[in-house]
């Protein structure tokens, strides 16, 4: 995989399999605005509503598996085909009505013709979704699956009240190992408010207000989940850092935090 080269001393790279191709693409082809879908997302209940839970704390080692059992349901992952290639990533479950949060680099292949597949945790059915919106310039995307049962919309954490030190959980498809059952990773918040450049040859895009962890990240986490001490999601990974020999970075992993994903999803909405 080439990396996305960052300006300045920064070389990242998106968590996709085709990380140049995916996110090149999406910004070059909509880059002006959000795709397809708002009347749409309208008519479908829309993503959680409930006032954000305060975020932050540490946890017990021996409280993990449950923790693990409460937000594992949640978490599913995205295989994306079509003209561009194919990715498999991660996404969130936002609405027991079956809308899905992920990245736009994950689903960009099919959004120019295509198929996106999605697998529920514990399931071995992979169910057809539809793209419905999309800002590529947050790097966000809703995708809808239909309606089952016990489907696990995640709680949104105010992300406003993390603090470096705070400790999460990363639950995504990493390295597509399986696609029901999400890898688990612990690690804490090591910054925030990072702003992250990410670009190729031809195109830059530029993530702000991002939360930083030490939480192992890689290949396929994208659109996943950083989970706080209660089981609330703090953040939706979109990235990880390169050292300058374009290996991986050290634990260096970057998340939209969940009140900036709360906004791009009412945004999507509401047009």
């Amino acid at each position: 995989m080439t990396p996305l080269r960052g300006l300045g001393r920064r070389h990242l790279s998106t968590r996709t399999l085709v990380a140049v191709a995916v996110l090149a693409g999406a910004l070059a082809g909509s880059l002006g605005g959000f795709i397809a879908g708002s009347r749409y997302l309208r008519a479908h209940q829309p993503y959680a509503q409930s006032p954000a839970v305060p975020a932050g704390a540490s946890f017990a080692a021996s409280s993990l598996p449950a923790l693990i059992a409460q937000i594992s349901p949640s978490v599913v992952s995205v295989e994306a085909r079509g003209p561009a290639g194919q990715n498999q990533g991660s996404g969130l479950i936002v609405s027991s009505s079956g809308l899905i949060v992920t990245n736009d680099h994950v689903v960009f292949p099919a959004e120019s013709g295509g198929s996106v597949w999605v697998t529920v945790s514990n399931s071995a059915v992979a169910l057809r979704a539809t793209i419905v919106a999309s800002d590529p310039r947050h790097d966000v995307a809703v995708i809808k699956i239909r309606a089952i049962s016990h489907l696990t919309p995640v709680t949104f954490a105010n992300s406003a009240s993390l603090a470096v030190g705070d400790s999460v959980v990363a639950i995504g498809n990493s390295l597509a190992l399986s696609s029901q059952t999400p890898t688990v990773t612990t690690g804490i918040v090591s910054a925030l408010n990072r702003t992250v450049t990410a670009s190729n040859s031809s195109t830059t895009v530029t993530l702000s207000g991002l939360v930083q962890t030490d939480a192992p990240i890689n290949l396929g986490n994208s659109g996943g989940g950083l989970f706080d001490a209660t089981g609330h999601l703090v953040a939706m990974v979109s990235a990880v850092a390169n050292s300058l020999d374009g290996s991986s970075a050290q634990n260096v992993g970057f998340a939209i935090p969940a009140n900036a994903l709360r906004s791009d999803l009412a945004a999507l909405i509401h047009g």
